[in-house]
């Protein structure tokens, strides 16, 4: 699974330590941390979170550079983070993105990359070669040349499969993240079919909420349909030949694990600002301003503060 490092490796190992000195001796330490390297994406996708007139794109802002990104990974492994994620706008994109990753103890910490794979399959080598473990896909219709439309990219749909076929040849996990809403829910298993299809080991499913521009289309905890996403998805995980299906909304539900921001999470967006998580309104601190290791640990005591 692209949440959790590889069984038996070193970076697992990592957070089994993590889990069990967070638990006997009540410190928390971050779990896995998403960072967005940069502000340049060469799609127009009406659903993203990043960018929106008062959310967190800012074209007057200037984004972190590779030594500040460098420092930044080996802050968080310092905390033990077992997972980093690097996420939006398009971090292929990111002029740096070799040297970040070649920075990483990868010993200690598995890292994913989400992209929209149209620039990927000159980058799969380097990926490689620097221990890149999972790469998601974001896919927004199981027509992948409907996907093609909405995304704005002409060719993308090509260009998806001629990377997934090159990435095969090296050992990633690879993930198609999607998401749906009232218009699509009931097109679920049209998603899950096309993952197996053009062969991915799993599928990120974000069902929607109140976010961005995606305000008219998104599920509430409507419990008719909650219920018939996971019976969906219990479905096809008890079958061994279809993808993996990680549910965000379930794992972070009352049911689950509940929100795990600021205990085992955060967000880093490109201009030094620290979110709770890249689908929350506000953020509260900036690592111009102080390091992220007193950044989170001063968070952790409000939410005590708060709690009590």
């Amino acid at each position: 699974t692209t949440m959790v490092p590889p069984m038996f490796s070193e970076s697992s190992a990592n957070l089994m330590w993590n889990s069990m000195f967070s638990s006997m001796f009540d410190k928390q330490n971050p779990f896995y941390v998403n960072i967005a390297l940069t502000d340049k994406c060469n799609a127009k996708c009406s659903h993203c979170s990043f960018y929106w007139e008062d959310w967190i794109f800012d074209k007057n802002k200037k984004c972190l550079r590779e030594d500040d990104f460098v420092k930044l990974v080996w802050d968080l492994q310092d905390m033990w983070t077992s997972m980093i994620w690097f996420v939006w706008w398009e971090p292929l994109m990111f002029e740096w993105l070799e040297k970040v990753l070649s920075s990483i103890d990868h010993k200690k910490t598995s890292t994913l990359l989400f992209t929209n794979w149209f620039i990927l399959e000159d980058k799969i080598e380097m990926l490689y070669k620097n221990n890149l473990t999972s790469i998601a896909i974001s896919i927004d219709h199981y027509d992948l040349e409907k996907h093609e439309e909405i995304r704005w990219l002409k060719w993308l749909w090509e260009k998806i499969l001629k990377s997934i076929e090159k990435a095969k040849k090296y050992d990633f996990t690879l993930a198609m993240s999607t998401y749906i809403s009232y218009e699509n829910i009931y097109d679920l298993p049209k998603y899950i079919e096309t993952a197996k299809k053009i062969w991915f080991h799993e599928i990120i499913l974000f069902p929607t909420f109140h976010s961005c521009r995606l305000s008219s289309k998104t599920i509430y905890k409507d419990e008719e349909i909650f219920e018939y996403i996971r019976k969906t998805i219990k479905i096809y995980n008890e079958k061994e030949d279809y993808p993996w299906i990680y549910w965000y909304t379930y794992v972070s539900s009352r049911e689950s694990l509940w929100c795990q921001w600021w205990k085992k999470y955060l967000y880093i967006s490109p201009y030094w600002d620290v979110w709770h998580c890249d689908f929350y309104k506000r953020y509260y601190w900036n690592i111009k301003e102080d390091s992220i290791k007193n950044i989170f640990y001063k968070s952790l005591e409000e939410n005590k503060n708060l709690s009590s």
